[in-house]
C-alpha cells in the first residue's frame, strides 16, 4: 500500500486517497438515485451496512458523507435534507 501512495511524480497520501474514495462513492450514489436503480438512500445504506460491512454506528453511508460534507461537495445537496 505505501508503494501505491509514494510512487509518481505526484505521491498520494492517505487523506487524499480516501477523500477521492468518498468523492467516487457520492457521485455513483446520485447516479444510482437519479437513474432509479434504488429509489431511496436508505437502501443504499442498509446494502453498505449488511453487504459491505459499513460500521452500522455510523448510521449509513449517505448521512455520512452528508455529515462530513462529501455529498455537497460532489453533488451540490445533501443525500437526506
Amino acid at each position: 500500500m505505501a508503494a501505491l501512495l509514494s510512487g509518481g511524480e505526484h505521491p498520494s497520501t492517505g487523506a487524499e486517497v480516501l477523500a477521492r474514495a468518498l468523492e467516487g462513492l457520492a457521485q455513483e450514489i446520485a447516479i444510482m438515485l437519479t437513474e432509479g436503480v434504488v429509489s431511496a438512500p436508505e437502501d443504499i445504506d442498509l446494502c453498505m451496512i449488511l453487504g459491505a460491512g459499513w460500521p452500522f454506528h455510523l448510521g449509513g453511508i449517505t448521512p455520512y458523507l452528508d455529515r462530513t460534507g462529501v455529498s455537497v461537495k460532489v453533488n451540490g445537496t445533501l443525500f437526506r435534507p
